[in-house]
């Protein structure tokens, strides 16, 4: 039925002119069909029926085209809604999960990074929640800078965001870390000066049958060594830490 559906939604003025002629010959013709088996004979002359279903049934198959285009673009923007992050725009938590999932039910290797803005707390209680805003758009748009086209990079709750890299190499994690790390600079108001900000990261590889929750885990326990080490930086876990449960940060 949502099959059915979906090929009468109207994609356009011309589509729809189509769709709506072909229902109506669909139409015409069922009726010669139906009064053949009957009556063996027609109804009504062909040029009347064809007439008649055409000026009765074109609106109604008009209209209920354009509404189940509507309902159809409806559909698509609350899928949207549902996995986007409205603060920032990039993908949710919900989002990250089901598309990293995908990758790894495909065999898809490379590196998992989960990123937290240093002092972020400090920044919503000198700056105002607005402030502090304003500072994880401007992450947004950073980590949209420096990761590639088929990176997967969401905003999994407050200030953390996570990263999947596929086809990255640990030997690549230097380069990221310049680029991740760099000190960003974030006006909040015309009035203000700017506000410096850094964030800290933690990386895991991914191995083939690993699954995200371990992944993210592995990556939190890292991010927590990055804090301690002193910020602005970016730690890769290694095979013999051990793996705690989520930390809380500043």
């Amino acid at each position: 039925m949502v099959k059915l559906l979906e090929a009468l939604a109207a994609r356009s003025l011309v589509d729809g002119a189509v769709k709506c002629t072909g229902l109506v010959a669909l139409i015409v013709g069922a009726h010669f069909a139906v009064d053949y088996l009957l009556d063996g004979r027609l109804s009504m002359p062909p040029g009347e029926l064809i007439l008649t279903t055409t000026l009765v049934g074109a609106p109604v198959l008009a209209l209920l085209m354009a509404a189940v285009a509507h309902f159809s673009r409806l559909e698509q923007a609350l899928a949207v809604t549902a996995s986007t992050d409205m603060l920032t725009g990039l993908p949710n938590r919900r989002a990250f999960f089901a598309a990293a999932g995908e990758m790894l039910e495909a065999g898809q290797e490379g590196l998992v990074l989960l990123v937290d803005v240093d002092h972020f707390k400090a920044i919503n209680d000198t700056h105002g929640h607005a402030a502090g805003d304003i500072c994880l758009r401007a992450i947004a748009d950073h980590l949209r800078m420096i990761t590639r086209k088929g990176d997967v990079v969401a905003r999994i709750g407050g200030e953390e965001f996570a990263v999947f890299m596929p086809n990255s190499p640990a030997s690549a994690v230097p380069a990221i870390e310049q680029r991740l790390c760099e000190r960003l600079s974030v006006r909040i108001s015309q009035d203000a000066e700017a506000l410096l900000m850094t964030v800290s990261a933690g990386a895991t590889t991914v191995q083939s049958g690993d699954a995200i929750e371990r992944l993210l885990t592995q990556a939190d326990n890292a991010l927590y060594r990055a804090k301690a080490a002193g910020r602005a930086c970016l730690v890769v876990h290694r095979q013999h830490d051990t793996v705690t449960p989520f930390q809380k940060r500043a």
